[in-house]
């Protein structure tokens, strides 16, 4: 019984390793992967869009991966304090922008490329 046992887990570790080297390998996908953009329509106040539900500005942030995105407070809060000061100042800021902007919607979005 325990040669059997012996063989069961030696399969299953020939079998872990042989899904990890699959997995490893290059995607058979019509595409490669490119950067990850954060894409925010915004609606300036008064109106300019082509229709009253229509976004009239495009900001978009482009990242070198969706990994690049994590810890994002610790890495860009920083910056905001150096440059608008600290967070009461920035939401003063920010409440202020509403006077002259609407924020029609955000996206993440991934850029392909196809092969």
């Amino acid at each position: 019984m325990r040669i059997t046992k012996k063989l069961q887990i030696a399969a299953l570790v020939a079998l872990s390793l042989t899904m990890a080297s699959v997995c490893s390998a290059q995607s058979d996908a019509p595409y490669t992967e490119g950067p990850v953009w954060n894409v925010t329509m915004v609606k300036a106040k008064p109106g300019i869009a082509a229709t009253p539900q229509d976004f009239d500005i495009l900001l978009m942030v482009e990242s070198k991966n969706m990994a690049a995105l994590d810890n994002g407070r610790e890495k860009f809060d920083p910056i905001a304090r150096k440059i608008v000061g600290p967070t009461d100042q920035q939401q003063a800021m920010a409440v202020k922008r509403l006077d002259i902007r609407e924020i029609i919607g955000t996206k993440i979005m991934r850029e392909i490329t196809l092969k």
